[in-house]
């Protein structure tokens, strides 16, 4: 009797986490689902965008995909595809990720252009808060 209190709250905390961990479980499939098919839906575009891209726009994603590299390695976070590579192919293969980037940004651009879309505040705060959720 003295022990029904303390277990019927260790029960209400147990249930409280295990509601915790599915929402948050959900949520990262939700995120991964979402990743995936932003992956097919920027893959496909990528086929269709081979066009030159402007030098200066890809020098400097290259610069800003370089930087990351570079402070990644510095901490010791170098991706296993990347182990073994020399520095000239290492650029070689960020050149040609930086061309890929800018030649879908001027796609999308274009298409939310033509398309007059347009992100509301609500469509905005919702997004960061999502994007907040998952560093909690």
């Amino acid at each position: 009797m003295e022990f029904e209190k303390p277990i019927a709250e260790l029960q209400s905390r147990i249930d409280e986490l295990r509601d915790t961990f599915k929402s948050r479980t959900q949520a990262n499939y939700d995120q991964m689902a979402r990743m995936y098919l932003k992956r097919q839906v920027l893959d496909a575009l990528a086929v269709g965008a081979d066009f030159p891209a402007p030098d200066g726009l890809v020098d400097m994603e290259f610069d800003k995909i370089w930087a990351q590299f570079e402070a990644n390695r510095k901490d010791g976070q170098v991706e296993p595809d990347e182990v073994g590579k020399d520095d000239d192919t290492l650029k070689a293969d960020y050149r040609n990720l930086a061309l890929r980037r800018v030649r879908l940004g001027l796609v999308v651009a274009e298409l939310v252009r033509n398309q007059k879309l347009e992100a509301t505040l609500d469509h905005i705060k919702a997004h960061v808060e999502e994007l907040a959720s998952s560093y909690e």
